[in-house]
């Protein structure tokens, strides 16, 4: 239960009905087969619920992930070698274009 309120169905909704689903559909599986299945099941499932609980709520650290988030934002974003040459090339276009307006400029003038 805890681990499916966590996860994301956007993608798939169908997902969200298969939990429901599968199951039922293991109890009529697994007791028809070894009793070691359904044991497995059982402890897998907890084990797992536990190693979520204890991630969550133990090892991470929301707020130091937020504020180091909020941090990176805050940076300034570096241009790539590619868009440093594009902007310096943009510029010496700019000013050679008006270099000749002047220049026609002067031209006419005379």
């Amino acid at each position: 239960y805890y681990n499916t309120k966590h996860m994301d169905f956007g993608s798939n909704p169908a997902m969200k009905y298969l939990q429901y689903i599968m199951p039922i559909m293991f109890l009529g599986f697994f007791n028809s087969f070894a009793a070691g299945l359904t044991c497995y099941l059982l402890f897998s499932n907890v084990l797992n619920i536990t190693q979520t609980v204890v991630t969550k709520n133990y090892i991470i650290d929301q707020d130091k992930i937020n504020e180091e988030l909020e941090a990176y934002k805050k940076k300034p974003k570096k241009k790539s070698g590619f868009q440093e040459r594009l902007e310096a090339a943009m510029n010496e276009q700019k000013r050679i274009q008006t270099e000749r307006e002047t220049q026609k400029g002067k031209g006419k003038k005379k």
